[in-house]
């Protein structure tokens, strides 16, 4: 979904940003091919503004602390404005999937945060944690305890819900629902999403080859 969304001219899919400060110390390579983030034209154009703007490298910002909401130097807050800017996209597309997470961003005063829900059904969420780690119960376990925090977050904040199944399946009119309330139009490249160069941070390994 991510991926669709970076294909459209508003929109800057960056990954599960969370995971920024790993990716950075392990240096593992970019989705645009550079061999780490360091070496992606694009990261250390975003590292020279965060030190412009804040004095702090991008290795220095804590994308794990969500204690510092009302502080206007929040490192989460200045790395969205960074990438923006550099990027001169509209909409960032932060992919972190964490519940706790979503709710510290929508507390930043400066961002103007739309989650999306993305669901898939729990056979296949599990089924594909079971292939990675085993063990039948405490996927079931996280996946609704998962499911029940992000629908207690968003009962009333606009937001949109989105099946991967259908996105599989029908990825126009699903991709629709995304982008309609934020009054933006489909466009039809977002299928050929493998054409575009993204810069995501971790994620499944299809960015790194996304031709295939």
């Amino acid at each position: 979904l991510s991926l669709m969304l970076n294909a459209n001219c508003e929109f800057m899919s960056v990954g599960e940003i969370q995971k920024l400060n790993r990716q950075l110390n392990s240096y593992r390579r970019c989705s645009c091919g550079a061999s780490s983030l360091w070496e992606c034209n694009f990261w250390r154009a975003v590292d020279d503004y965060v030190r412009w703007k804040s004095g702090k490298s991008l290795i220095d910002l804590n994308m794990l602390d969500y204690s510092n909401a009302k502080d206007r130097f929040d490192d989460n807050q200045v790395l969205f404005e960074a990438i923006g800017s550099v990027s001169g996209k509209t909409f960032i597309v932060d992919s972190s999937k964490h519940p706790r997470r979503m709710a510290y961003l929508m507390r930043i005063r400066d961002l103007n945060v739309y989650p999306v829900y993305l669901i898939r059904t729990p056979e296949g969420q599990i089924n594909s944690v079971l292939k990675k780690r085993g063990g039948l119960v405490k996927p079931i376990l996280s996946y609704e305890l998962v499911n029940i925090q992000i629908r207690s977050r968003l009962r009333s904040v606009p937001h949109s819900v989105v099946h991967y199944e259908d996105l599989i399946l029908k990825p126009e009119a699903t991709l629709r629902i995304v982008l309609e309330p934020l009054g933006l139009r489909y466009d039809p490249k977002q299928l050929r999403w493998a054409e575009f160069v993204a810069h995501d941070v971790a994620g499944n390994h299809m960015r790194l080859n996304k031709a295939s």
